[in-house]
């Protein structure tokens, strides 16, 4: 009879053992595969994210390197009419009696030295052909005292309002479009925002140009 009961004890211990395991596993809802299972999920998870922000700073710390490097977004300090810092206005031809003559944007290649007979290399802005002339300068935006009977001006040639010569609506426009160099001939006009040069071309206050000395 102890015997039976011993058994009887021993098995009932096994299946208290067992049910109490199995409400434990109930009440959280895992199983030990479970558990094991979801701390990994959740350290690769966070492997993930930390893999993530990494690459996520890197790529802004190499974005803003590289517009370091490039210059992406620099201001290249162009004036009113688009005309950079280092920009000159080059000719093939002297003006002299001439109407006007056709001025390009380009920039210098080689400076002019008594070797190339005070000729300095450019490449044109619009079309990257490259010349030599003597005949180049830097300029600005004309003020009011520049306007005056008989000035050199630089005028762009292009966008034209009720027959009148109007400033680059933008950069493309100033830097592959036309400008001439010419003369102003009358300035009667000026209380209407315009003078007339050599030919009887109108050209607005606000789309001349002058050499800089």
């Amino acid at each position: 009879m102890r015997k039976i009961l011993g058994i009887f004890f021993i098995f009932s211990l096994a299946f208290f053992y067992y049910t109490g395991c199995k409400t434990v596993d109930e009440y959280t809802g895992l199983n030990s595969a479970q558990i094991v299972y979801d701390e990994y999920r959740d350290s690769k998870n966070k492997s993930s994210s930390g893999d993530s922000d990494s690459g996520s700073k890197t790529s802004k710390t190499g974005s803003k390197s590289k517009s370091s490097d490039w210059g992406f977004g620099d201001d290249d300090n162009s004036d009113d009419h688009y005309i950079q810092p280092d920009d000159y206005f080059v000719a093939e031809e002297e003006l002299g009696k001439k109407q006007y003559v056709y001025v390009y944007i380009s920039k210098m290649v080689t400076p002019a030295t008594k070797a190339t007979k005070n000729e300095a290399k450019f490449m044109r802005v619009k079309d990257s052909d490259e010349l030599w002339s003597k005949l180049y300068w830097k300029t600005r935006p004309a003020i009011k005292s520049d306007i005056k009977i008989g000035a050199v001006v630089i005028c762009f040639d292009g966008n034209n309002e009720d027959d009148v010569n109007m400033p680059p609506k933008d950069k493309g426009q100033a830097r592959q479009w036309n400008w001439f160099m010419t003369k102003i001939t009358d300035t009667s006009d000026l209380h209407k925002g315009f003078v007339t040069t050599a030919g009887g071309t109108k050209v607005s206050l606000n789309a001349l140009r002058v050499t800089i000395k």
